[in-house]
């Protein structure tokens, strides 16, 4: 079934929309806040390491090579008479009916035994030394006694001679002075190039946003945005 509308009613219909659209477009309207995203450029610091060359020092120990005096013992042989004692011990000149004689003792005072040789005799009224060489071991510590008898001539004194006298060989220390390299060091200081870093502070422009709060006109009854571009247009 079609609806039918009367002819008359038309106008009224076109008129009544006119109204209605005149109504929202004229109506007062009023303010409100909103917020909006806003991008802008802004700087911002940071820290950056910048390498550089210093010149730094260095201690080093430089090795090198001195002489040192130094004190050594050094054992050095040497000829050393040995100790001995002697004496007349018998002494006296021929008689009527005894021959002289002529008695020297000799003692070995010292460690080692040893080989004498004494020429052992007398003195003529000249002064002449009569003698005859003997020859002797004495231990150590002990003595032997050497005699030239008989004597049949007078003579004035006896006597005896101690004919190269013994001798041992010996080791005595000498402290001598002698030198010798050692090695040694001493610091030195050294300068050299090294990196290093430091912090430094730089600019840079990023991009960011912030939030504004922005007002708008809008209409109180239906709070749409299109009305009032609407009416800026028109």
């Amino acid at each position: 079934m079609r609806l039918k509308i009367a002819a008359w009613v038309i106008p009224w219909l076109v008129f009544g929309f006119m109204v209605i659209v005149s109504a929202v477009v004229l109506l007062p309207s009023r303010v409100v806040p909103y917020s909006v995203e806003v991008p802008y450029i802004d700087t911002e610091k940071y820290a950056v390491q910048v390498p550089y060359e210093a010149i730094e020092e260095d201690t080093v120990r430089i090795p090198y090579q001195i002489k040192e005096p130094y004190v050594v013992s050094i054992p050095v042989e040497e000829e050393e008479n040995i100790r001995y004692l002697a004496e007349i011990t018998e002494c006296y000149s021929p008689g009527q009916y005894t021959p002289g004689k002529s008695t020297a003792t000799v003692q070995n005072v010292d460690t080692e035994r040893a080989r004498f040789t004494v020429r052992i005799g007398y003195y003529d009224p000249s002064g002449k030394f009569i003698y005859e060489t003997q020859k002797k071991t004495i231990d150590s510590l002990t003595s032997q006694t050497f005699i030239y008898a008989p004597i049949t001539v007078p003579f004035l004194r006896c006597g005896f001679q101690i004919n190269d006298p013994p001798t041992k060989t010996v080791v005595e220390y000498r402290q001598v002075i002698q030198e010798r390299e050692i090695t040694t060091s001493r610091e030195e200081t050294r300068y050299r190039k090294v990196t290093k870093y430091r912090n430094e502070t730089r600019e840079r422009e990023v991009r960011k946003t912030r939030t504004e709060t922005r007002q708008k006109e809008v209409n109180w009854l239906f709070d749409f945005d299109a009305i009032i571009r609407f009416r800026e247009l028109g």
